[in-house]
């Protein structure tokens, strides 16, 4: 089964519950994730230091496909559970929009 990311919105009925679902969104609303995005629009980036726009053109996929490179390279245990990510459904607010879910979802697929 591949690693596919869908909008909360579209999650179905008890999805929280259902270990085939992971919420990787930033922390809030009543749910936590290890895998919300740091890179925020209007705030600074952690990796590149500079203020993302909205319409940045997907300068914020660079950084944080950067970040996660550092931070798989850098933290094992980290890097064991994106894999554990492979065949699951990631659940997010972006999606259908660009979503660091799909780099996540990416990563989690081809790490050994």
């Amino acid at each position: 089964m591949t690693t596919e990311v869908i909008n909360i919105k579209d999650a179905p009925a008890g999805w929280r519950e259902n270990p085939a679902y992971v919420y990787i969104g930033r922390s809030g609303r009543g749910m936590s994730s290890l895998f919300g995005n740091p890179v925020r629009f209007g705030y600074k980036c952690p990796t590149c230091k500079q203020l993302h726009p909205y319409n940045d053109e997907g300068r914020w996929e660079m950084c944080y496909r950067l970040y996660l490179e550092k931070r798989l390279f850098a933290d094992r245990q980290f890097k064991e559970l994106v894999k554990r990510l492979r065949g699951k459904t990631l659940v997010c607010f972006c999606k259908p929009n660009p979503c660091h879910g799909d780099i996540l979802a990416e990563y989690a697929e081809k790490l050994p």
